[in-house]
């Protein structure tokens, strides 16, 4: 089936202590429109699996065959409708996802429709139903030296959660990311989801986490949408 992709520009993320982001461009683009199929399993997971899940996205080249890549995403409610999370670059030209729990079992995730927005690395997907039972997140905010928690995959592997505070209201952060953490969930002390991992950016001889402000992504959703 075919999904609307809807690429949304652009916003810029302003640093400092409280300021909010600047929404540059508000007109959404029709960009593509991509024959997305989510892998399903006939041993799909039934049962109760943490709100962070692997993605595993494929990409099929001529020469090269059938590649893939792997990454974190998260379940996350807004208005009462329930949405899969993760980086655009997690996601980048894949037409084919397979999802699977924290501890390895498959999962089959019927997806409506899909947003992705590149210029600010995040991908939506707007889902109708899960194969297991899970509770979303619910969004949050943060400020200044508040502490946070990065979760995620490293290397497609085991399920990871890295302690942090905020360093930039922008969210750069002192939480340890690693490859295969993009696109999964930052943490606030409620544990409400405030933020979307996106990269690892060394900064002298410091590493810092940077992230996308949740509450920014589906300011744009519901400007595409008509709500906002």
């Amino acid at each position: 089936m075919y999904k609307y992709c809807l690429s949304i520009l652009m916003f810029l993320l302003l640093s400092g202590c409280g300021t909010s982001p600047e929404l540059i461009s508000a007109s959404p683009n029709l960009e593509d429109v991509w024959p997305t199929h989510v892998v399903n399993t006939l041993n799909a997971y039934t049962g109760v699996t943490k709100p962070v899940i692997r993605i595993k996205s494929f990409v099929s080249r001529s020469h090269l065959g059938l590649l893939w890549n792997h990454g974190s995403a998260f379940f996350v409610e807004d208005k009462g409708v329930h949405y899969l999370v993760t980086s655009y670059h997690v996601v980048e030209n894949s037409t084919i996802f397979e999802f699977s729990t924290h501890d390895y079992k498959p999962l089959d995730v019927k997806v409506e429709q899909m947003y992705i927005m590149p210029t600010i690395d995040v991908a939506v997907f707007k889902i109708t139903s899960v194969s297991a039972k899970y509770t979303p997140y619910k969004m949050g905010v943060v400020e200044m030296c508040h502490n946070t928690t990065a979760i995620g995959f490293p290397k497609g592997e085991v399920y990871v959660e890295k302690k942090g505070i905020v360093l930039r209201n922008s969210i750069a952060t002192s939480n340890e990311i690693e490859v295969g953490m993009s696109g999964g969930p930052l943490l606030n002390d409620k544990k409400e989801v405030v933020g979307v991992t996106l990269q690892k950016r060394v900064d002298g001889s410091a590493e810092r986490g940077m992230f996308g402000k949740i509450q920014d992504v589906f300011t744009l959703i519901d400007i595409e949408n008509g709500t906002k």
